[in-house]
């Protein structure tokens, strides 16, 4: 009777130590383990951006001898500068704006080859808000802001016109820590610009255009 009451009381002892042996296991693999912390979205950037520009100019009305639709693509580039605020916690709200300094051009052959113009854009401003939620060092966002555009058109049909275009655009986005204080930001933006008059000489026409943009970017965060 004593020997059976010894073994049970040894299982009983070493029942309690197991546990104590698997709950040391998981400190050392936590000490071991120490996660990346989850970086901070509100604060002041400034940037610089670089990518595609796919647009289609959009002849709205013509009097004379116009183009009709063409395409605008080429490269954009340019500046950033913005504020977040983090909030709720997660959720990440700002605002932003863009100066393209590299811009794309455009030609076009008018009806019959009589002639060709091509179009150039003088400068231009982009300006938005945005709402993302932050999962750490990632932040998905989507915006909506305000493009304006002031374009040169050259022709040898006479003077060159100009016209200031404003629009909308809008999109998404996905930001990324890459290391303290710099992330990296890819972006698509869809933007429509309202249709303005060019006088040719021989007539007005009125053009807009709808455009694809795809950028990245790289962020310094104060």
């Amino acid at each position: 009777m004593l020997k059976k009451f010894v073994a049970v009381l040894g299982s009983l002892a070493l029942m309690a130590a197991v546990p104590v042996a698997a709950a040391d296991l998981i400190i050392a693999d936590s000490a071991m383990y120490d996660p990346a912390p989850a970086a901070n979205w509100t604060g002041f950037y400034a940037g610089a951006f670089i990518g595609g520009h796919a647009g289609t100019v959009i002849e709205y009305s013509c009097t004379g001898t116009c183009a009709g639709n063409f395409p605008l693509n080429g490269l954009i580039g340019g500046i950033e500068a913005g504020y977040d605020y983090q909030f709720d916690p997660n959720w990440v709200i700002g605002g932003f704006v863009q100066l393209p300094l590299l811009k794309p051009t455009g030609s076009a052959t008018l009806a019959g080859g009589i002639a060709t113009f091509t179009v150039e854009p003088q400068w231009a401003i982009n300006g938005g808000v945005r709402l993302g939620y932050a999962y750490d060092n990632f932040l998905p966002y989507a915006f909506v802001g305000v493009a304006v555009v002031n374009t040169k058109v050259t022709s040898s049909l006479g003077p060159a016109p100009t016209a200031t275009h404003v629009g909308l655009s809008a999109g998404v986005g996905l930001e990324a820590v890459l290391m303290d204080n710099v992330t990296i930001d890819g972006r698509y933006t869809y933007t429509t610009l309202g249709a303005q008059n060019y006088s040719w000489g021989g007539g007005t026409s009125q053009y807009g255009e709808n455009a694809h943009n795809f950028s990245v970017g790289l962020k310094y965060r104060f």
